[in-house]
This record gives structure tokens, sequence and C-alpha cells, in this order.
């Protein structure tokens, strides 16, 4: 799916963490990330990027998904991350060139945009 990420992403390079959209429906967004040097989180004492990062790749994917959601406006919205209830990690850091599915299921909308939100590593987690 070819989205441009400028028009549903206010964060720009290097805070630009989501490289691609995989999908959008009315309930969801998937969108992909790869794990590089260029990255502003990289850190080459482990060649990778620390897991908490997980969280800003979570909270890009739920805006592209808010800003898909309200398209009519001309300009994404900036959006903040109110609360985390459960982040589980099975790994300390994502890997140079670990490519990272990142899943946001839009569980309601009400005043703004209530998400669970799923990261996969496609390398080394296969489903």
């Amino acid at each position: 799916m070819k989205i441009d990420l400028e028009r549903y992403l206010i964060q720009r390079y290097p805070m630009r963490l989501i490289d691609s959209v995989i999908e959008v429906t009315d309930h969801l967004v998937k969108c992909k990330a790869v794990v590089k040097e260029e990255n502003v989180f990289y850190d080459p004492a482990i060649c990778g990027i620390r897991s908490w990062v997980g969280l800003e790749f979570m909270a890009q994917t739920a805006a592209v998904f808010a800003s898909f959601k309200n398209s009519q406006q001309s300009l994404p919205q900036i959006g903040f991350l109110i609360s985390i209830r459960k982040f589980l990690c099975a790994e300390l850091y994502f890997k140079l060139n670990d490519i990272l599915i990142i899943t946001a299921e839009n569980l309601y909308m009400e005043d703004g945009v209530g998400f669970r939100s799923h990261l996969q590593d496609s390398v080394r987690f296969k489903q």
C-alpha cells in the first residue's frame, strides 16, 4: 500500500521511525519499520535499538491511523500518548536490519482515539 507519510505523520527525519504503511482499514493500521544505523535511537554498542523505543513505533503507527481517519484536514495533528496499560517485550533490543511490523487496532473513538498496539519483529518472531 503506497501512502505518503508526509501527509499522515507530523514527525520528520530523524524522528520519523515508520518506513511504510502496509494496511489501513476502518479498525486498524499496520506499519513497517526497518532498524537502521541512521535511526536517531540506534545504539552502536548493542548494534540495535532498545526495546522501549517500541512505544514510539506504536505511537507513530497510531498517529497514522488517527490522521488517516481525519484525512479531510490538510495537516496531521499533534497527539499525545496518555497512558500505557501493559508493555511487554520478549527482547531487550531490536537488532540492526530487523523488520518490525507494528499494528494499532482502534478500540474506541471519543474525543480522540484509543488503541491496542502490537509490535512484532518479523525476522525473529514468525507467527
